[in-house]
């Protein structure tokens, strides 16, 4: 009997060791991509952006731009498959493009969800981002130079490298 008990209390204590190390990474999706972690945003306008931790929902209202590091390193050659759902309450919505540690642009950038392009309400979007330079990061930017990010809230993020 205090083996059994013994044996679940280490049990339920490695499992939570687990999960609690595992926080704040990206994880796998059925689709074969992975799902970026949102809560690892990056960006100067920190005021402009709020993440939701019992939702996992970042919403970004005035900045520029976020960042999210992603799961490797990619090369020129390799296509990003990328997979994108939330909220548009705006009218602006965002640009799209890889970029290195110091923010060098380094694959296409997708226009695709730019001002009446992203309607009000939820949005499920999937691209292809081709780094043409190694790629740490995937960003998000205001819809022009010199825009803002507005009233958008991104529920999902994932990406498959190939």
């Amino acid at each position: 009997m205090k083996k059994t008990l013994l044996a679940g209390l280490f049990i339920m204590v490695s499992l939570f060791a687990f999960n609690s190390c595992n926080k704040g990474k990206s994880s796998a999706t059925t689709d074969g991509g992975v799902k970026l972690d949102l809560s690892t945003w990056e960006t100067v306008d920190e005021f402009a952006v709020k993440y939701d931790a019992k939702a996992d929902k970042l919403t970004i209202d005035g900045g520029e731009y976020f960042q999210i590091r992603l799961p490797q390193e990619v090369d020129d050659g390799n296509k990003i498959t990328v997979h994108v759902k939330g909220t548009n309450n705006g009218k602006s919505g965002f640009r799209s493009w890889t970029v290195d540690d110091n923010q060098t642009t380094n694959s296409n950038v997708v226009t695709d969800f730019a001002f009446e392009n992203l309607a009000s309400g939820d949005f499920d979007v999937t691209y292809v981002l081709e780094p043409y330079a190694p790629s740490t990061y995937f960003f998000i930017k205001g819809p022009q130079w010199g825009t803002m990010l507005e009233k958008l809230t991104f529920s999902y993020i994932s990406v498959k490298i190939e």
